[in-house]
C-alpha cells in the first residue's frame, strides 16, 4: 500500500472509514454471525490490532523510508523484491514495532470487552464481570493489575529484545538513555 498507488488510493478511504470505529461496536455482529465464543472474540481482536498497525506501517513506515536509499539500492541495479527486504523493510522497521505496540494495545483492550459480550465464562474479563455482580473489588483491582502485568511483560519480553537486536542494533534508534552515556 505504501509503495503502490494503486493499492494505497484503494486501502486507505477503506481504513479511514474503519479506523475510528471501535472494536467492541463489531462484536454484536460478530456474535450473530459466528456465535458466543472463541470466534467473535479472535475476530473482533483481530480487527482492533489490523488496522492500527496497517496505518502505522503505512503512513509512518513504508511512506517515510528516506528515498536516498531507495535510489542507491535502484542503482545498484537491485530488484523491486531485494529493495523491498533490505531497504524498505528494515527502514520502516521502527514504525512497524510502534504499530504494533498500539495494536497489541487496543486489541487486548478488545478482547477483554469482546470476552465479557460475547459470553466467554472464563478468563480475567469473565473474573471482573463476576466480581462486579458481588462487588468484589480487590479481585478485580487484582484481575485489573494482571492485564497490565501481562503487557508490561510483553514490552519486556517480546518487543523490547527485537528493538534491541535490530533498530538499536542498526543505528536507527539510540538505546533509552543512551544519550547520556559516555564514550
Amino acid at each position: 500500500m505504501g509503495r503502490f498507488a494503486f493499492w494505497e488510493g484503494f486501502f486507505v478511504p477503506l481504513l479511514s472509514v474503519l479506523l475510528p470505529i471501535p472494536a467492541l461496536a463489531w462484536t454484536p455482529l460478530a456474535v450473530i454471525w459466528f456465535g458466543n465464543g472463541d470466534q467473535t472474540v479472535i475476530l473482533v481482536t483481530a480487527f482492533a490490532s489490523f488496522l492500527p498497525i496497517a496505518m502505522a506501517v503505512w503512513t509512518a513506515g513504508v511512506k517515510t523510508v528516506n528515498p536516498v536509499w531507495i535510489r542507491a539500492a535502484q542503482s545498484m541495479n537491485a530488484d523491486k523484491m531485494t529493495i523491498f527486504h533490505t531497504v524498505v523493510l528494515p527502514g520502516s522497521l521502527p514504525m512497524i514495532l510502534s504499530g504494533m505496540r498500539i495494536g497489541l494495545a487496543r486489541a487486548w483492550r478488545a478482547g477483554v470487552g469482546a470476552e465479557s459480550l460475547a459470553g466467554i465464562r472464563w478468563g480475567l474479563s469473565a473474573g471482573i464481570f463476576d466480581a462486579q455482580e458481588y462487588l468484589d473489588t480487590a479481585f478485580m483491582m487484582v484481575a485489573i493489575a494482571v492485564l497490565g502485568i501481562f503487557g508490561y511483560l510483553l514490552e519486556k519480553v517480546l518487543f523490547q529484545p527485537i528493538e534491541t537486536r535490530t533498530i538499536i542494533k542498526w543505528g536507527m534508534m539510540e538505546e533509552m538513555g543512551g544519550q547520556d552515556k559516555k564514550v
